[in-house]
């Protein structure tokens, strides 16, 4: 997250317009290596330094405007989104494997009862 961070600051310096954004890969690696407690934990830390590094006024979490609030409460949704989303693709991958790996099985039993048919 720090380097995230300090990639959006980075590019907020250059004059992006979001750069909250270079957080978003951070959160979804940290939902793929820890999984939905520590995407959780990932989404609800970029949160945090959103509202406190990037929204204004910058490095503080007063809010001076409403609209503030909305951007952060789109950012949260976007990023939960994303994040479930990869979440379903995960299980159906795995659910994937498992069926393969269970036709690899019933292929390999086939065969072997073919070669013991033709071995007498």
């Amino acid at each position: 997250m720090a380097v995230a961070t300090a990639i959006g600051l980075g590019l907020k310096h250059l004059g992006v317009d979001a750069p909250e954004l270079a957080l978003l890969p951070a959160v979804v690696v940290l939902w793929l290596i820890d999984g939905v407690a520590g995407g959780i934990s990932a989404i609800i830390v970029a949160t945090v330094i959103v509202w406190y590094v990037f929204l204004p006024p910058q490095w503080s979490f007063r809010i001076a405007d409403v609209s503030e609030l909305w951007e952060l409460a789109i950012y949260v949704v976007v990023i939960g989104f994303i994040c479930y989303v990869i979440e379903g693709q995960k299980k159906r991958i795995t659910e994937l494997l498992a069926d393969n790996l269970a036709l690899n099985r019933r292929l390999l039993e086939r065969q072997g009862s073919r070669v013991s048919s033709t071995d007498c």
